[in-house]
């Protein structure tokens, strides 16, 4: 089991579902090595995605990292993180914002 120590408190959803649904996405979380929480996850999140504003970002950070978006843990969070940290040192407002000055006209 992942450390999930870091991981957002989300209260518990009970769900109840036929017997031979639960062992469908049993064997299918088994094959893609992940819970069967993540699983219906995923399933949920591939049939309603994000809305498309949010959903560009999103692709474009996971991609540029190779983070699988249907499966993304609290390391790779701390990745994208990272990652926008150091892309933002790259604009000059965000790299030193107490010396940046607007552009001019």
């Amino acid at each position: 089991m992942s450390d999930d120590s870091q991981a957002p408190r989300i209260a518990p959803f009970g769900l109840r579902m036929p017997p031979d649904l639960k062992d469908r996405v049993a064997r299918a979380a088994e094959a893609n090595s992940r819970s069967m929480n993540a699983e219906i996850v995923a399933a949920l999140l591939e049939k309603y995605p994000p809305p498309p504003e949010h959903g560009f970002w999103f692709v474009l950070m996971t991609d540029e990292l190779g983070i699988d978006p249907n499966h993304v843990t609290v390391a790779d969070l701390e990745r994208i993180k990272a990652w926008l940290e150091r892309e933002l040192k790259t604009v000059p407002i965000y790299a030193n914002p107490a010396t940046s000055e607007p552009e001019k006209d």
